[in-house]
């Protein structure tokens, strides 16, 4: 800390918001003058959306009236990774926020992966935390009707252990055509090869700041179904897959309809998938989050 302050840093990027050490702590340094006359640029990673705001609630809404009480939010510049997540923030903080946006930087190859061909059981993948925000519980519960063979394989940290029963528990009173198989926790090294092979990654969420699956998915040529709580709609809409409303009944539907596609035409939807994967990779670069940040100042310093 100290070896920070003898720097004297021009800015402090905080990697969070409710994180107490690497965000609450050495901003209430900055509160009292630790830190000198130097930018804060925060990146809520998500964490302002209304489905991550539902968990916890009561302590974050109360840790959010005490940050305003302090006018920590002042001069503060914020990090959004999409302009639904800049509208969050604006939502918690006023219109008047000082956003820049950037998009998540990824390190996923510029050209998508050769689909293999489908064969008759339809591979389905889930990949994220199971707690209910993702909603593995909503895909388990529309795969119950599907006309055709089912394999589903279900990544990710076991978060919730209520929430897990409850999704076992769906999954265990599917018809016998449909398997699921629970694998724990993935390394995040390992996720993009954690989904080659399926043709279709099912994420019912209630919301992503970004959503990086979704590009890890694309990139393997597997088809999305999503809700529409995610800045992929386009792209999804475009030919990556489908964006659904969260309710059960789109699900159960979609589902069904994808299920009695022809081999050929699910083969179609891989192949789409890449070449969506393919015009997002080549949008242009944006600069750098500090670069836009640097811009803002002296924009807002030359208006004055």
């Amino acid at each position: 800390m100290r070896a920070l302050k003898a720097r004297r840093p021009e800015v402090l990027y905080f990697n969070g918001f409710f994180d107490p050490r690497f965000s609450i702590f050495p901003q209430l340094l900055w509160r009292v003058r630790f830190w000198g006359p130097t930018t804060r640029l925060l990146a809520p990673r998500g964490e302002f959306g209304e489905g991550a705001l539902s968990r916890r609630s009561a302590k974050k809404r109360a840790f959010i009236a005490l940050y305003r009480a302090l006018r920590l939010h002042r001069g503060l510049y914020w990090h959004a990774s999409s302009e639904v997540e800049a509208g969050d923030i604006r939502r918690l903080w006023g219109g008047d926020a000082r956003i820049v946006i950037r998009q998540n930087e990824t390190q996923l190859p510029v050209s998508a992966l050769e689909p293999e061909p489908v064969g008759e059981t339809l591979r389905a993948v889930f990949l994220g935390r199971l707690v209910e925000h993702k909603g593995l519980h909503i895909a388990l519960a529309a795969l119950a009707d599907v006309p055709v063979p089912v394999e589903l394989d279900v990544y990710g940290p076991e978060e919730d252990p209520a929430y897990v029963e409850r999704c076992k528990t769906i999954a265990t009173a599917l018809p016998d055509t449909i398997r699921v198989r629970f694998h724990g926790s993935v390394d995040p090294d390992h996720s993009r090869a954690a989904l080659e092979g399926h043709e279709l990654l099912l994420m019912p969420t209630a919301g992503e700041n970004f959503g990086h699956v979704i590009a890890e998915a694309l990139s393997v040529s597997c088809a999305v179904m999503c809700t529409t709580r995610t800045p992929w709609t386009e792209t999804l809409e475009s030919g990556g897959g489908w964006a659904l409303d969260r309710s059960q009944s789109a699900w159960e539907d979609a589902l069904r309809r994808y299920a009695e596609l022809s081999t050929g035409e699910r083969d179609a939807s891989r192949t789409r998938a890449g070449e969506a994967y393919a015009e997002w990779r080549a949008r242009p670069t944006q600069p750098h989050v500090l670069e836009l940040v640097r811009s803002e100042i002296i924009a807002e310093a030359g208006s004055r």
